[in-house]
């Protein structure tokens, strides 16, 4: 790991949830309770965000230009969907590779060869 991607624990745990929500909506537009009831789904219920949790996320990530949402028009209510823009895939890609890059280098520790 450069000097740059040393290991932040307060980074990774920002990361996780920020790409579960950037990978789910890869799939496509969602609006929030989707995006978590999908997370929960397709992980066999190893990720489940609190309705908490995700909508700062969401708002800071509308922020930072990596998603993008509009209000649509439901079933008697109107509701937030959310896309990824192309900056939130270049982000996407980019973390990710860091995020393997920690828990690959964290397995090693854990399973006692050094982390080399």
């Amino acid at each position: 790991m450069s000097k740059a991607s040393e290991f932040d624990p307060q980074r990774l745990a920002r990361s996780v949830t920020e790409l579960l929500v950037l990978g789910m909506l890869r799939r496509g537009a969602m609006h929030g309770y989707r995006i978590a009831r999908e997370a929960a789904e397709s992980s066999g219920g190893a990720f489940t965000v609190s309705h908490g949790t995700l909508y700062p996320v969401l708002r800071r990530l509308e922020r930072a230009g990596l998603v993008r949402s509009t209000i649509e028009a439901g079933e008697g209510a109107r509701r937030r969907v959310y896309v990824l823009t192309p900056a939130g895939a270049s982000h996407l890609g980019a973390e990710g590779r860091w995020v393997r890059e920690v828990m690959s280098r964290l397995a090693h520790l854990v399973n006692g060869d050094g982390g080399a």
